[in-house]
């Protein structure tokens, strides 16, 4: 599964980059958008699966992909962080990290704010992924054709 949860960073990421020389042009992208990231990548990577495995996903590996998915989104997200605040010459420290995310919360509540934002994000990216994984695959054979029960 990790090739696949790899897949999964790597389509995010460039959607991510997308995204952002996007906000460059366009001044409301909607933070919807990164719903509709987290599917495509999702997606994504479980056609890659579907077209190297034509088997269905196990329980086992749906749930070690949502979790990988998380992670990576995890990941992701740190480095977004990261990124936004050298881009926006921020320092690193709570008072950087409310400067990026709006500057009109107080940066004693980041803490907060930081691991919410990251612990609903993860849960979200978890079950849409591992939805996915599901949804896409279970039309499939339990055990591909070339293989023997």
């Amino acid at each position: 599964m990790l090739r696949y949860v790899l897949a999964f960073f790597g389509i995010k990421l460039l959607m991510g980059i997308a995204l952002a020389g996007a906000s460059y042009y366009v001044e409301d992208i909607p933070t919807s958008l990164s719903t509709v990231a987290t599917i495509i990548a999702a997606s994504g990577a479980i056609w890659w699966f579907m077209s190297r495995e034509n088997r269905r996903l196990t329980t086992t590996e749906i749930w070690v992909f949502g979790v990988g998915a998380a992670v990576a989104d995890v990941v992701f997200s740190l480095l977004w962080l990261v990124g936004m605040m050298v881009i926006l010459d921020q320092p690193l420290s709570w008072e950087g990290i409310a400067v990026v995310f709006g500057g009109q919360l107080d940066p004693s509540e980041m803490g907060g704010v930081l691991v919410g934002s990251f612990l609903i994000g993860s849960v979200q990216v978890l079950f849409l992924s591992a939805f996915f994984a599901w949804l896409l695959t279970k039309q499939l054979p339990e055990v591909a054709d070339n293989e023997s029960k």
